[in-house]
């Protein structure tokens, strides 16, 4: 198969008629009937081993209670949900008891890349040439999805490393120049957003990559850029069609579609896209795509032109889904496994927590629960004909609170507020989390008994800002809205599924977004 070529460490020897291949059997894959792609996972999981593999690292050995030296087989998909599930809690466990050694499959570890550590400790994860040259074929993929075409000039806002999304820029530059698709890069770091617009409008991109919430915070300063520009320019050459410039900017508002007048496509991850969507496209007048994917992973899924819900793809991963009734049942019973169902065999509009397994080199994943809530949108054939099935992303399960280029932890919050002493102490809180338009904003519920509630307020301000710093970096860019903060007399106890006090609730506005 040419596709499994192109994911092979040598597909830098392939030719371009061994490439034209490889992308019209990936088409071909694209619309396969779900029969075919089921068959095509349980192939890939008898010829792998893939759990025979992972029996030898301490992180498997320990969730399926084997002694070194013994080994767990699945062959089938049956055998495989038959295996216990692990987490991000038994991954970080393991690397703090076993030395890495004990826990990766062999010796051929080039990189590694790392969670962002927002809800305590970072996750790091290894990444063989074989892991990379799957994780080029899958953004080869992506990219002709969404259209990728000859001569595009790509600017990509991207975390710094060592996130994985410092690399997939790289890793693109590779595969399309592999596959001869010739573009050209612009890759910026989130932090220098505004010191690359005058050469990102010079050259004029017709393809942009990033935050969501980062492009909208672009646009919102743009104005105050365009003026200070024109107006520099003028000093410097004061001619009569640069005063009319300057005098223009003041007088109307630039949005970024008057400056990078050639963007066609955007590519967004890392966030929820729909709040940010209506207001993306109106800014920056482009087709807006959303995209998922994990450091864990080198599969994504993607949007198509349909816009409904992303294609997870089933033919290089195995996804599950704990359906929303059997995380109640485990809420309940912390000793209770909930049953999953495969995501190709889900009913429309199941809700519940995806699990992956992957078929990795370094390390893989075997039934991993993501910890992302997901909606199945359908599983039968989209209008665009793709066959793949289309998920919703819903939000996270655990305590971790994602504003896009912000992200923190329900603890780090709750340490804040338990180190507030001066002015009063904080009883019991909890945070609403909604947007206006689409920038989020955080309520603050507290019920704290004080003689002074402005000074309270400003010692509250004061913790959360030493504690989450980040927090205050978004608050001062305008990132997300002011901290609003109510006091209230009594606030009502709400359990989580794991059994835990449940802080952070979400209204119905952060995931649609809401009315400017």
């Amino acid at each position: 198969m040419y596709y499994n070529k192109c994911t092979n460490v040598k597909a830098l020897a392939l030719s371009k008629s061994e490439w034209s291949n490889a992308l019209e059997e990936l088409a071909e894959i694209e619309v396969e009937p779900l029969s075919g792609l089921s068959a095509h996972q349980g192939e890939l999981l008898s010829s792998s081993r893939i759990v025979e593999r992972a029996s030898r690292s301490a992180i498997y050995r320990r969730a399926w209670g084997l002694k070194r030296g013994e080994t767990r087989e699945a062959r089938t998909i049956e055998e495989l949900q038959n295996l216990p599930m692990i987490s991000s809690a038994d991954y970080k466990e393991a690397f703090e008891r076993f030395e890495i050694e004990d826990i990766v499959l062999n010796d051929r570890t080039v990189s590694w890349h790392s969670t962002s550590g927002s809800s305590g400790t970072p996750k790091w994860f290894p990444y063989t040439l074989e892991d990379i040259s799957e994780a080029r074929a899958q953004l080869l993929r992506l990219y002709n999805v969404i259209g990728v075409q000859e001569g595009d000039i790509v600017l990509q806002f991207s975390s710094a490393a060592p996130m994985i999304s410092d690399a997939l820029p790289y890793w693109m530059i590779d595969v399309m120049r592999d596959a001869g698709i010739s573009i050209q890069c612009v890759i910026v770091s989130i932090y220098l957003m505004q010191f690359a617009m005058p050469f990102a409008i010079k050259i004029q991109p017709t393809m942009l990559t990033g935050l969501p919430s980062m492009l909208m915070l672009l646009a919102e300063h743009l104005p105050e850029t365009s003026q200070e520009r024109t107006a520099e320019r003028f000093r410097e050459h004061p001619t009569p069609r640069n005063l009319l410039y300057a005098a223009l900017t003041r007088i109307k508002r630039v949005r970024p579609k008057h400056l990078l007048r050639r963007l066609r496509v955007g590519v967004f991850g890392g966030d929820l896209l729909d709040p940010y969507r209506p207001y993306i496209e109106e800014e920056y007048d482009m087709e807006a795509f959303d995209i998922y994917s994990l450091t864990e992973s080198s599969v994504f899924a993607c949007e198509c032109e349909a816009h409904d819900g992303m294609h997870l793809w089933i033919d290089r991963q195995i996804a599950e889904i704990i359906p929303d009734s059997e995380l109640e049942k485990e809420s309940a019973d912390p000793g209770y496994t909930p049953r999953t169902l495969l995501l190709q065999e889900a009913p429309r509009d199941t809700e519940g927590e995806l699990v992956l397994t992957n078929f990795r080199d370094a390390l893989p994943l075997i039934r991993y629960r993501t910890g992302d809530l997901i909606k199945v949108k359908d599983t039968g054939r989209c209008s665009c004909s793709r066959t793949h099935p289309k998920v919703k992303i819903l939000g996270r399960l655990d305590d971790l609170i994602n504003l896009g280029g912000l992200r923190f932890s329900e603890a780090q919050l709750n340490r804040a507020m338990r180190r507030i002493k001066k002015h009063g102490r904080v009883k019991a809180w909890r945070a609403v989390l909604s947007r206006v338009g689409y920038k989020p904003k955080i309520k603050l519920e507290i019920k704290a008994p004080t003689s002074s509630e402005g000074a309270l307020v400003e010692e509250i301000h004061q913790k959360i800002l030493v504690d989450i710093p980040l927090l205050g970096a978004a608050l001062k860019v305008g990132l997300i809205h002011p901290l609003e903060i109510e006091f209230t007399d009594e606030l009502e106890e709400v359990l989580t599924r794991g059994g835990k006090a449940r802080r952070v609730f979400y209204e119905e506005s952060f995931i649609t977004g809401g009315v400017s």
